[in-house]
């Protein structure tokens, strides 16, 4: 065999091994995309004391105290109109939230914006009663937010039991899934 024919051979045989890794790759992918994931990614969270209280006002400039220990599971959520994965995570969240309310939990959405000109603006005007302004905007260092989003949940003793860093699908099987087992 010359040498020119095994190098067409070998060329021959790497195209093949190309096209067929190229192939699972394409199948693995489309089973992933239509199989939901049973899996929530949580991380365990930094705090390993009573989660702090929060004194923050609503829209319409009332005080509110988060405080423990409280009467639902909290999931607290920090957040900003200008972080453009909140943006797309945070109607999710409410949404789950809301669904969620009737199995103790109750969502608690952080702004960390400083004008709530720009949160009306961002929900069309009506701001949803789960958003609310920390009053000294402190909160998200006392957890030990880093970036935006980020969301904790906190068991009815003040204890914070998971972290969920970045944003996620609030809406995918895998989050009620996995809330439904807490």
């Amino acid at each position: 065999m010359t040498r020119r024919a095994r190098i067409a051979i070998g060329v021959g045989v790497l195209a093949a091994l190309q096209i067929g890794a190229v192939l699972i790759y394409l199948l693995v992918q489309g089973s992933r995309a239509s199989s939901p994931s049973t899996r929530f990614a949580v991380e365990r969270p930094s705090i390993t004391e009573v989660a702090p209280s929060i004194n923050a006002r609503r829209s319409d400039g009332s005080a509110v105290a988060i405080t423990w220990p409280a009467h639902r599971t909290r999931i607290v959520h920090f957040w900003a109109t200008w972080c453009a994965p909140c943006v797309k995570e945070l109607p999710g969240l409410l949404a789950f939230g809301r669904d969620m309310r009737e199995r103790g939990f109750e969502v608690v959405a952080i702004a960390v914006d400083d004008d709530w000109k720009d949160i009306a603006t961002f929900f069309g005007g009506t701001i949803p009663p789960e958003v609310i302004v920390e009053s000294n905007g402190a909160a998200h260092k006392r957890f030990g937010v880093s970036t935006l989003p980020d969301t904790y949940l906190v068991n009815p003793a003040g204890k914070v039991v998971e972290r969920y860093y970045g944003a996620r699908d609030w809406r995918a099987p895998a989050a009620r899934a996995h809330f439904s087992s807490r």
